[in-house]
């Protein structure tokens, strides 16, 4: 069990490094191998859904005979381009004091052993991964195909369940692949957050960022894996860096693999559709009113994550399902007003993050003040990140949906993926003030 475990791991991320490879054509093998897992992720819900689609038993023979075809394809045109293959830019920001080194180290070990250490010791006890994302994946692995009968929230996309059904496969369900599946999947997001970081920023903002997302007292609790949420929101941190790189360096590498990362996001819950991708097309379309030179390439990634993740939504209305198991009839909620500011402020869901987030935003808007129309293209993880939030604000306040604010079921959850989309632009931007000023 334990082999098979850690081939498909292998398989996971030698497909997500080729495909890697075949995008950026750089030769960063470390870069490659940690972005793998996760763009694996994203191709294991592509292979599932296809061998679904066209009506073969989700069985070992049927997965393993599309991801290995997937697999060479991948390795021959990531041969192929290897020639052509080209030096990743290295940082040339100073060496992260040793002080910083130390204290984000003890936090990040408390992070890692309560995180990984959970995820795997334990099964499937949260609630809603119980009801929900692993009952209906193990109900679909039993019966070969995707139920959307006599499971919740059939509607809901793949990604998770494909997850972990393909670690089944060969040795039956296991609780404690679940954790492991999900597990990898937070360590290698996270390192990979941290390497891209660093190639724009600096190790010590790198190390910042990924420190203090981490240690959210809700994303901490998340990292016991059982919920989607924490790897939407990792997605979405990855997909705002790499769009924060290319509106740096106009590569279209960057672009591209911000992309694929939205596509990931959207492949695992209906939230990765409206609050990563909706932010990350009007950021783009705020971008390019400024830069009219980059359209074409901002029209192709919109295609493309069209393309991704269009056909799981006809799939959806084919079958006679709703896109959403949830209401969105207008509604004004004043009353639900001070619920929503102590779930923020008050609560110890986020600590005392928004206090500070608070302080730095208003900071950030006076010392900006004067270029705040080109936001979205100076500071595009701030963008997506309040864009993200206004959204997430409309939904509990203005439509029915407040029920999930009042009765406290799924709005920290959701307001996850703000947060640490506000954290993470937040510390870069104090980052290079303070870099400024020394």
């Amino acid at each position: 069990m334990i082999v098979i475990a850690l081939l498909t791991a292998l398989l996971l991320t030698l497909e997500g490094a080729a495909l890697y490879r075949i995008v950026t054509r750089q030769s960063d093998h470390v870069l490659a191998l940690v972005c793998g897992y996760p763009l694996g992720v994203l191709l294991n819900a592509l292979v599932f859904f296809v061998v679904n689609l066209i009506g073969l038993s989700i069985s070992s023979s049927a997965v393993y005979v599309v991801h290995g075809i997937l697999l060479i394809v991948l390795l021959v045109l990531a041969w192929k381009i290897s020639l052509s293959t080209k030096h990743s830019a290295l940082s040339t920001h100073s060496k992260c004091p040793l002080w910083l080194i130390i204290l984000c180290s003890i936090f990040l070990l408390a992070t890692l052993y309560s995180g990984p250490y959970f995820g795997t010791a334990l099964p499937s006890y949260y609630w809603d991964a119980f009801t929900n994302w692993a009952m209906r994946a193990k109900i679909s692995f039993a019966a070969g195909a995707f139920v959307t009968e006599g499971v919740i929230q059939p509607q809901y996309p793949i990604g998770m369940h494909a997850l972990y059904m393909v670690y089944m496969l060969s040795g039956g369900w296991n609780d404690v692949f679940v954790g492991v599946s999900t597990a990898l999947l937070s360590c290698t997001g996270f390192a990979a957050l941290f390497l891209l970081l660093k190639r724009s920023y600096g190790s010590a903002t790198a190390l910042l960022v990924v420190t203090l997302t981490t240690s959210i007292p809700l994303a901490m609790m998340h990292l016991r894996q059982g919920y989607a949420d924490i790897h939407i929101a990792l997605f979405a941190l990855l997909a705002a860096v790499l769009l924060d790189q290319f509106m740096r360096n106009g590569e279209r590498s960057s672009l591209t693999l911000s992309t694929l990362f939205v596509a990931c996001a959207c492949w695992l819950k209906w939230e990765g559709v409206y609050f990563v991708l909706m932010p990350w097309l009007v950021v783009l379309g705020l971008y390019v009113m400024y830069q009219r030179d980059q359209l074409r390439k901002v029209v192709s990634c919109w295609l493309l994550v069209v393309g991704l993740i269009a056909p799981w939504s006809v799939y959806v209305i084919a079958s006679g399902l709703p896109l959403s198991p949830h209401g969105r009839s207008f509604a004004i909620n004043l009353s639900a007003v001070d619920t929503y500011v102590d779930s923020l402020f008050v609560r110890g869901t986020f600590g005392m993050y928004w206090w500070v987030m608070l302080v730095m935003l208003i900071a950030f808007g006076f010392s900006e003040r004067r270029t705040i129309k080109k936001l979205p293209s100076q500071y595009p993880m701030l963008a997506c990140g309040l864009i993200s939030f206004i959204m997430i604000t409309g939904v509990y306040l203005l439509t029915q949906d407040v029920k999930g604010l009042i009765q406290g079921d799924n709005f920290s959850r959701v307001m996850l993926l703000p947060t640490m989309l506000l954290t993470q632009a937040l510390v870069v931007w104090g980052a290079s003030v303070w870099k400024k000023q020394r």
